[in-house]
């Protein structure tokens, strides 16, 4: 499960400004991913800091 979060990040992460995955077309996944196992996420904090960054990311295109 976790696997997917990660590659989901880097296709977040690789694609430029201009087609960049829309954060509003993941967010729920991301939100299931808090939600189901949110000790698992809070274990890692690589999970979190891809999470920030993403937020961060998307707030300031």
């Amino acid at each position: 499960m976790w696997a997917v979060y990660n590659e989901l990040y880097k296709v977040f992460k690789t694609t430029d400004r201009q087609s960049i995955l829309p954060f509003s077309d993941i967010a729920h996944v991301l939100h299931m991913y808090i939600v189901t196992d949110n000790e698992s996420f809070l274990a890692f904090p690589e999970r979190m800091n891809a999470m920030i960054d993403m937020c961060q990311v998307t707030l300031q295109v």
